[in-house]
């Protein structure tokens, strides 16, 4: 009599959508069948060769709307039928797109498995089954696998943006806006924001600290020379406290003759440009210009690309700080910018048009 040895075995992958394999090209509704594990195995007609129930899929199903881009499958386990020995299942979940292509899978020790940065507005399914991997008489390693469950079925929300914890994401496109507005602005459809004066901006304000990460952002009628002072691009602070004076203030300006210039507070120290520093940057009304800043390991970096976040760096300075990381507590991010008690003119650079504003400590994403 064979004698088994049974150890669950996690496997965790994220598939290409370009590999075309028969794993890869399998879909829920024809899935390929699975080749017996072993000699002395026997498929059935599925293809399964662990006798155990096929899960069933709890949520999401029924098409249901999700809050956000994120998707928490869940299922019921199965039921043990006819094993031998002692035996522990894991789950094998795979995730399909609205054409059936598989785009992810993973085998969990468990019956959940999350997936996060799914496309918005979107259409998925998703299906299950047990598995389960022993040690053989000839010391190999056995994976065998028990029947699909049926399909779970939903979709992405409409994406009008987020906060969620360390991390910011505001279209602004699409006529709206998560962040608070601060004087007279509108919106542009399929466009952005528009910061109609000195005294315009948008503030956020983070559920938690982003100690290292970036802040970026596209802008359109871009005027090289305008109205104001040291009006402010971008900017960040602790607290909602007048920003010029500000214990964690980081301002990122174009001034009225269009040369950029910023400063930087952290913990134990204070960086920003002086003197030959501060340089000029020829914009124009037509080009989307991409203005970002990253702040990591001590260094920080601004960045100015005309033609979009994959266009032609025009602008590319940073220092590097001593001390302690940036750490503000409540983390408030500004698009534009309050003049503090320097007034108006050194509020936000005005009738600038501002969409796809990203905060994280992960790389900004593809956003048009």
């Amino acid at each position: 009599m064979l004698r088994r040895m049974y150890v669950v075995t996690g496997v965790s992958a994220l598939l290409a959508l370009a590999i075309a394999c028969g794993r890869q090209t399998s879909t829920p509704l024809s899935p390929s069948g699975s080749t017996p594990a072993s000699a002395d195995e026997t498929a059935g007609s599925d293809g399964a060769t662990l006798k155990v129930s096929p899960p069933v899929v709890l949520s999401p199903t029924n098409d249901v709307v999700l809050q956000n881009a994120t998707a928490t499958m869940t299922c019921s386990p199965s039921n043990l039928a006819n094993a031998a020995g002692p035996l522990t299942l894991a789950y094998d979940f795979e995730l399909y797109d609205s054409t059936n292509l598989k785009i992810r899978t993973e085998v969990v020790n468990g019956t959940t498995w999350t997936v996060q940065g799914l496309e918005f507005e979107k259409r998925y399914s998703w299906r299950v089954r047990a598995t389960a991997s022993y040690l053989g008489t000839d010391g190999k390693t056995v994976n065998t696998y028990g029947p699909w469950s049926g399909l779970g079925l939903f979709q992405t929300p409409v994406n009008t943006g987020y906060i969620r914890g360390n991390e910011l994401y505001d279209p602004l496109f699409n006529g709206k806006t998560i962040g608070e507005i601060h004087g007279p602005t509108h919106f542009i459809p399929g466009v952005g924001i528009s910061l109609d004066s000195l005294d315009s901006y948008v503030s956020y304000q983070l559920q938690q600290t982003l100690i290292e990460g970036e802040f970026s952002m596209l802008a359109t009628n871009v005027r090289t020379r305008s109205e104001g002072g040291k009006t402010k691009l971008m900017a960040m602070a602790q607290n909602y406290d007048d920003i010029t004076e500000n214990d964690r203030r980081a301002t990122f300006e174009k001034r009225n003759d269009g040369t950029i210039a910023w400063r930087f507070i952290t913990h134990d120290d204070q960086i920003e440009t002086g003197g030959a520093e501060r340089t000029f940057v020829q914009f124009n009304l037509t080009d989307t210009f991409f203005f970002g800043m990253s702040w990591r390991n001590n260094n920080l970096n601004f960045t100015i690309k005309q033609g979009g976040a994959d266009g032609r760096v025009i602008y590319n300075f940073g220092k590097r700080w001593r001390g302690l990381p940036y750490d503000p507590n409540p983390h408030v991010i500004y698009i534009g910018g309050p003049g503090g008690r320097a007034g108006s003119d050194s509020g936000s650079v005005p009738n600038i048009v501002i969409r796809q504003v990203w905060v994280s400590p992960n790389p900004r994403p593809n956003l048009p």
